[in-house]
């Protein structure tokens, strides 16, 4: 490295003077369009046991759930440059829940005259913030155009709640009966 009054300190003897726009730290706010699918890979079945074995009586695969939204974020981190080159650590956490739902009613029971037993079940996932640590590594095309990429490690909350209840009509008057609700909330890193 040289140093002279017209040179910055940062520069190698054998590029051409440039600005500090890609070195040092920075600090910024965001916003980005962010996706949550969730893979079901298990499926609804209800029955009861007869006379004989068990019998279900209705089935099927839950539907898979999506939900895209914008999020704002703010971000930080510190660039070293090495001639054309700048890299160094950046952090970023973007906010905003983000919510994936379903509802689904199933017949348990249909006696064709207007009696049913149905379960009704409701299934929500969300999502409250996205956080990054990564490495950004890139090239000063010009003094004030840059090209880059970052790889890293996410972590973000997933909380899921699930709930259900059976209700027994006569084509008349409904009884709801065997309410449940389950819920988990865990930090997954990706």
């Amino acid at each position: 490295f040289r140093s002279t009054k017209d040179t910055p300190a940062h520069v190698l003897p054998s590029e051409e003077p440039a600005s500090a726009v890609f070195s040092g730290a920075y600090a910024g706010v965001s916003i980005s369009w962010q996706s949550l699918d969730v893979e079901q890979r298990g499926s609804l079945a209800a029955g009861y046991f007869g006379l004989g074995d068990y019998e279900t009586i209705a089935a099927g695969k839950l539907p898979d759930l999506s939900e895209q939204s914008f999020r704002i974020g703010v971000q930080a981190g510190y660039n070293w440059r090495v001639g054309r080159l700048y890299f160094g650590p950046r952090f970023a956490v973007d906010f905003g829940e983000m919510e994936a739902s379903m509802s689904r009613v199933d017949t348990l029971i249909d006696n064709g005259e207007g009696g049913t037993w149905k379960h009704h079940g409701k299934l929500s996932v969300s999502s409250d913030f996205l956080a990054t640590a990564s490495l950004k590594l890139g090239i000063a095309v010009t003094e004030n155009v840059g090209v880059y990429g970052i790889g890293g490690i996410s972590m973000s909350d997933i909380d899921v709640n699930a709930s259900g209840k059976h209700v027994i009509s006569d084509g008349e008057e409904s009884v709801s009966f065997l309410p449940w609700q389950a819920a988990n909330s865990e930090t997954k890193i990706g």
